[in-house]
């Protein structure tokens, strides 16, 4: 069995995802949440309940177009970030 269901919201104060595309969760006791948002090609970061703590954003131009998904090694300290196009490798901020 799944067990009971949770209430859970994220903050919304950076406006609705758009249109999520991938969720990643770090294994590690203080990890975040993060939300690959391809409608408006950023990653959500988020602490585990629901607080908005950042957002990854290309510098220029459309790098993160069609966001596809990702995955967070907290270990190695890197996210991966797979667009229609790239694998992209980006160290975590802490």
């Amino acid at each position: 069995s799944l067990g009971s269901p949770v209430q859970f919201s994220l903050e919304n104060s950076v406006g609705a995802i758009g249109e999520p595309a991938d969720l990643a969760i770090g294994d590690q006791g203080n990890s975040m949440i993060y939300i690959a948002d391809s409608a408006e090609d950023r990653i959500l970061v988020y602490s585990k309940d629901g607080t908005y703590q950042r957002q990854l954003r290309a510098p220029e131009g459309d790098a993160l177009h069609n966001l596809r998904g990702l995955f967070v090694d907290e270990v190695g300290g890197n996210i991966y970030i797979l667009t229609q196009s790239y694998l992209f490798k980006h160290p975590l901020a802490n």
